[in-house]
């Protein structure tokens, strides 16, 4: 019986799961500037309805116009700002989708690779063990011409 060609996995594997975690820090860091730019969207989006509310207590307070165009250009303000925030949530949330396939396809092939080595290293131990009840075949033979 021929001894199967044993190569190396583990500079593979070794790769693999580097690859893994590089992945795997990518896409948190996504999450985490994702969670980040959703706090200032919420931030933002709390200020703007204190200022709808303040500018609506001074209307009705009757206060200077000259006051009510202050809060308006800082609602505008605000507007501009919403609106950038939340470009830029999307464009996040299309990038931390990439990186999440990007880390499914990563942790796939390492599995993959797992799967092989666990393959061939019972391949190995069938060969061994075969090896071994020949010997022990062998042993039995010789004590049995004695």
């Amino acid at each position: 019986m021929k001894r199967p060609k044993k190569w190396g996995m583990e500079p593979v594997l070794k790769y693999r799961k580097q690859i893994e975690r590089v992945a795997q820090h990518e896409y948190f860091k996504c999450l985490e500037q994702e969670e980040i730019l959703k706090e200032q969207l919420l931030k933002l989006t709390k200020d703007n309805d204190h200022l709808f509310a303040a500018i609506e207590k001074i209307r009705t307070a009757g206060t200077a116009i000259d006051q009510i165009q202050l809060y308006e250009n800082r609602i505008f303000f605000l507007k501009t700002q919403l609106e950038q925030v939340t470009k830029g949530l999307e464009k996040q949330k299309t990038k931390t989708n990439l990186y999440r396939k990007k880390l499914l396809r990563a942790s796939q092939k390492k599995k993959v690779l797992d799967q092989l080595k666990d393959r061939q290293n019972k391949a190995y131990q069938k060969f061994l063990s075969a090896k071994e009840t020949k010997i022990l075949d062998e042993i039995a033979v010789l004590f049995h011409k004695r």
